[in-house]
């Protein structure tokens, strides 16, 4: 087919068909040929790529295919010089340079970004006070107990972490007052440091102590304020007073080991007469039991109270059964002793005895004591003993090795018949032994948050089995309790968190742990501003 209408030739050609010439002044000039260039045969009358041989030979067949040199050849000047680059333009090294930095910047701001949410504004670890494994607290001495100025006072604190701690320190009135260093952790787990203060003015002072574990954690205890007086004036009066704030067993000795004898209800007023030693967990009652110090709201100092050992200092004597010079009579009558209790203690390497006077005639003096059956042999001891009328009094054998297995042992009183009494034949008694089992021994964190005020409570002691425990806040005459969790059972270093209702007011609260029922172990927790509930030290005038 010819285009008759357009002057210019097409850009394809038919095999076969016949053209009009060029235009004039479209022809290629000979002196421009160059051989295999466009424009540079005669027979390529267009000036197009045509190749010599196929370009009106008859034998020349166009596929019709499209190639991109078209193009490009419609690009250059007749004449020009052929040329096409295959290669590939290489990147230069400053390219891969940039990717790498790229890469490592990218990966350091993820980084920073991480640690910037993990801690805290001031870059040091963010600490969660509700951490079941990481808690401390301060045993000795007690909120609101008074200390003689110029006068050493002990200064016991308890602290576990799921980390190594590496520190502990004492802090007076915001201040680092000592410190004490920890390279190993306990074999319990437990870090007791004790420290000795003594105050040269008189005021009232905070006492905190705070741990840092070896991540850079830390945490403080509740602040325990204590009041330091000129001269503690009737020191150790005849009693004190409380109100049980929640049912309690009384019990005939300070300890979990020893049988009830009666039990209090919340709101019994009680008269306490002392208190026992170390970290002072039980109250003694005018009665002669024992109840836990946390089931009892004071009206007075704890420190008043004067500390009734439950083991004595033996007497001493150069023989096993010291004869007094001369019978101990007793005021007003004559006293009734008799064992009423004998058990294991301290992983099986104690024997403690209770003693009971069932006479209304207190005794005091030495008395005789012989434990007999036991598979580590046959023992007896003199002690030195003070038993109020209707009171008890526990003394303790130190077993020549550990007894784990139980048994039987006969416990026999005033052995040889030295002391005077109104009933000689009830000084004897058999008791059944079951191996030694140290009871739960609890550490209480507590963090108010709002209305609520979340309690976890660590078991540091022995097993807690199939028990209901329960947690309250008292604050003044407001009590909140939680819920009771039934048949809870914590490993040594387990824990259990509860949630109460924050108390109305401001000042400390008192967080207690019950177990079946009976009060079992006491901390406390700041409600409010401490800035308007703590007041600075003041001086006494």
């Amino acid at each position: 087919m010819t285009n008759s209408e357009n002057q210019y030739p097409p850009d394809d050609y038919v095999i076969g068909e016949s053209y009009p010439p060029p235009p004039p002044g479209t022809e290629p000039e000979a002196s421009s040929a160059v051989p295999g260039l466009i424009g540079s045969s005669p027979e390529d009358r267009w000036g197009r790529n045509a190749p010599a041989g196929l370009v009106g030979d008859e034998d020349y067949e166009d596929d019709g295919e499209y190639y991109e040199d078209d193009e490009y050849y419609d690009d250059q000047a007749i004449g020009d010089p052929y040329y096409y680059d295959d290669d590939v333009p290489a990147r230069q090294p400053a390219f891969y340079i940039f990717i790498a930095v790229a890469v490592v910047l990218g990966g350091l701001f993820v980084f920073l970004l991480f640690n910037l949410f993990r801690n805290d504004n001031d870059g040091a670890p963010a600490i969660v006070d509700d951490d079941p494994a990481f808690h401390i607290r301060i045993d000795n001495p007690q909120d609101n107990d008074l200390i003689q100025v110029d006068e050493d006072v002990e200064v016991i604190i308890q602290a576990n972490s799921n980390e190594q701690i590496v520190s502990i320190d004492l802090l007076v009135g915001g201040e680092v007052r000592d410190s004490a260093r920890f390279t190993d952790v306990p074999a319990d787990g437990v870090y007791a440091p004790t420290f000795i203060l003594n105050f040269e003015e008189t005021g009232n002072y905070d006492l905190v102590a705070r741990a840092t574990s070896e991540s850079g954690a830390t945490k403080e205890s509740a602040p325990v304020r204590v009041r330091v007086v000129t001269e503690l004036v009737d020191e150790q009066p005849a009693s004190i007073t409380g109100e049980v704030i929640s049912t309690v067993n009384a019990r005939i000795g300070p300890g979990e080991e020893f049988p009830t004898e009666r039990t209090y209800d919340a709101g019994d007023r009680v008269v306490l007469v002392g208190r026992s030693a170390g970290e002072s967990e039980w109250v003694l009652l005018d009665s002669g039991l024992w109840i836990r110090r946390a089931a009892v709201r004071l009206d007075d100092s704890l420190a008043l109270l004067p500390v009734r050992r439950p083991t004595p200092t033996p007497a001493p004597s150069s023989t096993p059964t010291p004869q007094p010079s001369e019978t101990a009579t007793p005021e007003g009558g004559l006293p009734d002793l008799s064992p009423s209790n004998a058990a294991l203690a301290d992983e099986g390497a104690t024997l403690r005895v209770t003693i009971r006077n069932q006479s209304t005639a207190d005794y005091q003096g030495p008395l005789v004591v012989s434990a007999v059956g036991l598979p580590e042999g046959d023992l007896q001891e003199a002690f030195l003993v003070n038993i109020p009328a209707g009171g008890n009094q526990v003394v303790e054998f130190d077993l020549p090795r550990a007894n784990t297995d139980g048994g039987t042992v006969q416990i026999s009183v005033d052995v040889g018949n030295n002391v005077e009494e109104s009933n000689e034949d009830n000084n004897d008694a058999t008791f059944l032994l079951s191996p030694s089992v140290d009871p739960p021994v609890f550490t209480i964190a507590a963090t108010v948050n709002g209305a609520t005020i979340d309690v976890t409570v660590t078991n540091v002691g022995g097993p807690l089995t199939d028990a209901s425990v329960s947690v309250s806040v008292s604050l003044a005459d407001s009590t909140n309790s939680s819920g009771t969790a039934d048949s809870l059972s914590l490993q040594t270093g387990q824990s259990r968190s509860f949630k109460v209702s924050t108390p109305i007011g401001t000042g400390q609260a008192t967080v207690t742990v019950f177990v079946n029922g009976e009060a079992f172990g006491s901390g406390s927790v700041q409600i409010g501003d401490p800035a308007t509930a703590t007041p600075e030290p003041t001086t006494e005038n």
